[in-house]
């Protein structure tokens, strides 16, 4: 496959080149061409079976950002990120700044990051692409991926290194089974913290690839650290996230002692206040 292997995760521990704990900034991507209606049915409570009919009616191939997403998308940037990046002087909230940007390679997801965390020459952050955070695959053809080529052409400030093939091989007419998604989010988030040497990430992915790692995954384990008036203002750490909601956590392995397979141990995602 063109996933990160457990292989690689297990040679990348033995390396020792890691961080034990990160700080993960989770966003989805904005709303894209396939999602308003869809999602209009699914606040209203609609079935999963009505949900993806919408879905499979206002399907395109890897499909973009509305003109909504990208509002979306600009809008979390000044409320999450912009205030320190960017000295703004009336500004009182004090915005993170991140070493590293990840996101699927499906371009809502591309772009979302693009507005979400803009950089520029002077604020140089290095931005990868890693397939295993894309969307659950199969079926649907918002879920199929533009080539490596079309890529590095439309978003040439992006690493597309770890993509191995340049036509999508990994897309088929059926849908992936929810545990295999979930299985390739938790790859993902095994790479960064075995892979990958930056203390501060900002993860840019999809409603449904993140609910099934954070819900169904037997390694993956959440925790809730964020202070009373959060929990009882906010929503629930398990539920599934809105266009361009932004999450903080701290990402670290679950035993802290190292005691289990290397490459296979759990890890715990702990949501903080942001």
């Amino acid at each position: 496959t063109t996933t990160i292997s457990s292989s690689m995760m297990t040679a990348a521990s033995v390396q020792g080149n890691t961080l034990t704990s990160k700080i993960l900034y989770i966003v989805r991507h904005g709303q894209a061409l396939h999602n308003p209606r869809a999602e209009a049915a699914k606040a209203k409570g609609c079935s999963m079976e009505e949900f993806f009919e919408l879905m499979r009616q206002d399907d395109v191939l890897d499909a973009e950002l509305t003109p909504l997403g990208r509002d979306q998308a600009k809008r979390c940037f000044h409320s999450y990120f912009a205030a320190d990046r960017f000295h703004h002087e009336k500004s009182t909230r004090r915005s993170p700044k991140v070493d590293l940007i990840v996101s699927s390679p499906l371009s809502r997801a591309i772009e979302t990051a693009n507005l979400v965390y803009p950089t520029t020459s002077s604020t140089p952050v290095p931005k990868i692409c890693i397939e295993d955070f894309r969307e659950v695959n199969g079926e649907l053809l918002n879920g199929k991926r533009r080539s490596k080529t079309e890529l590095l052409h439309l978003y040439p400030s992006w690493d597309f290194d770890i993509l191995e093939t340049d036509d999508d091989v990994l897309w088929t007419p059926e849908m992936e089974a929810f545990e295999a998604a979930a299985e390739r989010g938790y790859r993902g988030l095994a790479f960064l913290l075995l892979k990958r040497p930056e203390e501060r990430i900002l993860l840019v992915s999809h409603g449904g690839i993140l609910r099934y790692t954070m819900n169904r995954h037997p390694l993956v384990h959440l925790d809730d650290a964020r202070s009373d008036d959060k929990r009882q203002n906010g929503k629930t750490i398990e539920s599934r996230f809105d266009n361009c909601e932004v999450r903080k956590y701290q990402l670290s392995w679950k035993d802290h002692d190292g005691v289990g397979d290397v490459g296979r141990r759990p890890i715990l995602l702990t949501q903080l206040d942001y």
